[in-house]
């Protein structure tokens, strides 16, 4: 049904390194013998030793300024920074747990707090270096999962109830308010709704998200799911249905996170009655492919939701034909690789190469874009000839460019990963 229209297209990418990790997860022991012997290990880079990324997803916003948040040995903390600075803006007390960051035009940032005195929404300003706490949320409620900052300084997120969820939103302007868009059936009787899937926030104030339809307790794969946007006063807009719910559809399941605009545009990924997956683009009265497997160079969409500007480019992770995890970026004309697995960097250790010495897999979490087309990713990072020997992980930035990123020579060194 759904036939690719977009043309495939091959695009320079400059790499901008903002952070670097020297431990953790993704750091491998150098390899034993003689060979490597000499070799030290490094020190990070605008990052204090023994802090690593984990399995993070980094925000960017339309200034460039790009905010994460680490792993140390005892503490998580908050990395806020622009063009090849940046600094721990934030470190949680002991023990206490912090979410993935969302980050605004103005600077601010929002991230939630677990395991601590004073659970709930924390908020950074980078104008005045103040850390705030913003809500714990709605009453009985005791989590504020995914909260995103808009840039009138609004939060949306997903309140935890016991074993129940509702989306909520949370305003400090002109009071401090916090408004229950939505509960699943559980909590509240009127409601169609028997599960609540992570949200995404806008400009606007509105939350979208994939749902579940059914009484409490009718949570299996088998039950009607649809994709709603949700307004501030309640109110909810039907964007598209699965075919458990439309036997018109052309829908048989949906991924259960999506990617939403200010204009409206929702981003998401979707299985097809004839087994394949593809991430589509929908404004409620249009649906754009943006890319399908098995076209192209798409060999396999991973399991990561699609992340969506205001000029509706859509940033992904897949696989291309030669079996090579890559992020791509494609606005339904014209679908680009941004970074692939093997691709050669430069960081302040020198040239690199996106792998890891075990194999696995080369990049972390969510990349996020902005309005501008930058696209920020972590990645792993190995010696350019021994992927054996691992440099910890590098925080990037890509930005479109016509100037060529490595010198020819370089650019010409395959890499091959190795079969486990």
């Amino acid at each position: 049904m759904f036939q690719a229209n977009y043309s495939s297209s091959s695009c320079r990418y400059t790499y901008q390194l903002q952070a670097r990790c020297d431990s953790g997860a993704l750091l491998r022991s150098h390899p034993s013998g003689t060979q490597h012997q000499n070799i030290k290990r490094p020190q990070g880079y605008n990052l204090p030793d023994w802090y690593s990324f984990g399995n993070i997803s980094p925000s960017i916003n339309n200034n460039g300024n790009v905010a994460f948040k680490v792993l140390g040995a005892w503490n998580q903390a908050i990395w806020y920074g622009t063009e090849r600075t940046g600094r721990l803006v934030y470190v949680a007390p002991k023990g206490t747990m912090l979410s993935k960051v969302s980050l605004n035009n103005h600077e601010c940032l929002v991230w939630e707090q677990l395991r601590s005195r004073q659970n709930g929404i924390w908020m950074y300003e980078a104008v005045n270096s103040e850390t705030t706490h913003l809500t714990a949320g709605p009453f009985g409620s005791c989590a504020c999962t995914s909260p995103t900052l808009n840039d009138s300084g609004a939060v949306g997120f997903r309140a935890k109830f016991a074993d129940s969820y509702g989306f909520a939103a949370y305003s400090a302007t002109p009071s401090t308010t916090i408004s229950v868009l939505a509960l699943m059936s559980n909590l509240d009787s009127s409601s169609i709704y028997s599960f609540l899937f992570l949200p995404a926030f806008n400009n606007k104030g509105q939350i979208a998200a994939k749902v579940r339809l059914g009484q409490p307790g009718d949570i299996g794969n088998e039950r009607p799911d649809q994709i709603r946007i949700f307004d501030l006063d309640g109110d909810s807009t039907l964007v598209v249905s699965n075919q458990s719910h439309d036997t018109d559809s052309a829908y048989q399941s949906f991924d259960n996170s999506i990617g939403f605009n200010d204009n409206g545009q929702i981003a998401f990924t979707a299985t097809l009655s004839s087994g394949q997956r593809g991430i589509f683009r929908m404004d409620g009265k249009k649906t754009q492919l943006i890319a399908i497997e098995g076209d192209g160079q798409i060999s396999q969409i991973e399991r990561f939701p699609p992340r969506l500007n205001n000029n509706g480019l859509t940033v992904f992770r897949a696989f291309d034909t030669e079996g090579l995890r890559a992020i791509w970026a494609g606005d339904g004309t014209r679908l680009r690789k941004v970074v692939t697995q093997g691709e050669i960097v430069p960081t302040d250790l020198g040239i690199l190469r996106l792998a890891r010495p075990d194999n696995g897999p080369v990049f972390s979490g969510l990349p996020d874009v902005n309005d501008l087309g930058d696209i920020v990713f972590a990645a792993s990072l190995s010696d350019l000839e021994d992927v054996r020997i691992g440099f910890g992980a590098g925080l990037f930035v890509a930005r479109q460019t016509s100037i060529p990123v490595v010198p020819r020579d370089l650019d010409n060194l395959r890499y091959v990963p190795k079969q486990n």
